[in-house]
């Protein structure tokens, strides 16, 4: 029982380190993991700031741009508008000098002698229409001039504008990489904050582990301290039994010394009235008289003004029916001497009366001298 106490005292010491060392463990690893999402939390959070920046100043520079091709737009629209201005007036101005060609070459000689004579009355007239066909002449090399620049101007828009578009179409691709980045960036956090929320669980979980765990090792602890006052009650017990063992032991060595001895003496009480009432048996053939009279006669001198003590008790021990004697407990120890009349009891009633014809140290054998009814073993005698 003392090894089942140890052996149990030893898996509870076990099972209480065990759960010590996965405490230090789970907590560990709870540590670990919180830095490293604090760490990972920290980068994406400087990735989202600089993505954020990036799309900021991409956003200046496509507004920038679209102001600006808005401005170009509308500068080609104002050189459309003079171009067309322009060219309305010049193919008005050709006209009229188709027309003043036509005037002239369809006008007859004489016309144009008399003309020629009346040209001093309309030179003014003339020398204002030259000098309004070389102002029209300038204007109209002036709105070639501005027309070619206007063209230039226009080419050198057209490739502007093709490089805003390209250049708005990179910002756009950016912008939708950008997109991307972010969504898996919002994405890559939301999972985060998951597996935050789970980590959470999983840390709420371990913490009611632990408690259940620091209750059971406070039970453990009890239930240690139960089997240890156990253990120090059950040694005190088993102290008290092996020196009871050791008492038992002895007296059960004396009880057999004594069982031993008092066979001896019963052996030999029989093997002695064996051999008298053999004895006793042969002188009666011969004689025909009874074996009382001898023991009755030795008795009665050896017993004679003796008194037995009045609290005198003992048992029967054997019962010989077929030679009419028993055996008991009181012997010589007891003051018992033969020729000693004793009484026969059972449950408080006299049945027979005996008479001691032999003695040994604890026990005698006696005559039965009359009985109402068998006597047993385990009889009073007084």
């Amino acid at each position: 029982m003392m090894k089942g106490a140890k052996a149990i005292i030893i898996i509870l010491f076990a099972l209480f380190f065990g759960s010590l060392l996965l405490v230090v463990a789970i907590n560990n690893s709870k540590q670990e993991l919180i830095k490293q999402y604090s760490q990972k939390e920290n980068e994406l959070r400087k990735k989202a700031d600089d993505l954020f920046a990036q799309i900021s100043n991409i956003q200046s520079e496509k507004k920038r741009l679209e102001d600006k091709l808005s401005t170009i737009k509308k500068d080609m629209d104002e050189i459309s508008t003079d171009r067309d201005s322009w060219k309305g007036k010049y193919e008005l101005v050709l006209k009229e000098k188709e027309d003043l060609v036509s005037k002239l070459q369809t006008t007859p000689k004489a016309a144009r002698e008399g003309a020629t004579l009346a040209a001093p009355t309309d030179e003014a007239h003339w020398a204002g229409v030259l000098k309004e066909k070389a102002g029209l002449e300038l204007q109209l090399s002036d709105l070639k001039s501005r027309l070619s620049d206007a063209s230039i101007q226009v080419e050198e828009v057209k490739k502007t504008k093709a490089e805003i578009e390209v250049e708005i179409t990179k910002l756009k691709q950016s912008n939708e990489d950008l997109e991307r980045k972010i969504k898996y960036t919002t994405d890559l956090s939301n999972n985060l904050a998951l597996d935050l929320a789970k980590e959470k669980n999983d840390k709420k979980s371990i913490e009611d582990k632990l408690s259940k765990l620091k209750e059971e090792n406070l039970s453990l602890r009890y239930q240690i301290k139960d089997l240890a006052t156990s253990k120090v009650s059950l040694e005190r017990g088993l102290q008290r039994l092996v020196v009871e063992k050791d008492k038992l032991n002895k007296r059960l060595q004396e009880t057999d010394i004594l069982v031993r001895r008092r066979i001896d003496e019963v052996l030999d009480i029989k093997k002695d009235l064996e051999g008298r009432l053999k004895g006793q048996a042969a002188t009666a053939a011969e004689s025909k008289s009874i074996e009382l009279a001898p023991i009755v006669v030795r008795s009665s001198t050896s017993s004679k003004g003796i008194m037995l003590p009045a609290d005198l008790i003992g048992k029967v021990v054997s019962v010989n029916e077929a030679n009419n004697f028993v055996i008991i407990d009181l012997g010589e120890n007891s003051g018992v001497k033969a020729g000693d009349s004793l009484k026969v009891y059972r449950d408080n009633k006299q049945i027979a009366s005996i008479e001691v014809i032999q003695t040994r140290k604890d026990i005698s054998a006696a005559d039965i001298k009359q009985k109402s009814q068998p006597l047993q073993i385990g009889d009073l005698v007084k």
